[in-house]
């Protein structure tokens, strides 16, 4: 297998074990809301299956820098003052 390929297996085997965390929270009524931003609601499970995915990849890829949809960067994503996006 290349390392794609083993890249490929491992990011659809998390993704499906992040789903089916998401899936498990919601059926057992086990979710808060709240916003971020004022406007886009986030779950506790969305927050779970995030950390959950984190989690995976710096075990696996310790040396690789990650931005999710619901965190921010610990590090810069760039070099270059103009490429950042911090907010």
């Amino acid at each position: 297998m290349s390392d794609l390929e083993s890249i490929l297996t491992f990011a659809s085997q998390l993704a499906e074990r992040a789903g089916d965390l998401i899936v498990e929270m919601r059926a057992n009524a086990n979710l808060s809301m709240e916003y971020k931003g004022n406007i886009e609601l986030v779950t506790n499970a969305d927050l779970a299956a995030d950390q959950l995915i984190i989690n995976a990849i710096k075990e696996h890829f310790p040396q690789d820098q990650i931005l999710t949809e619901e965190s921010k960067p610990n590090k810069p994503l760039s070099r270059h003052p103009s490429l950042q996006t911090y907010h």
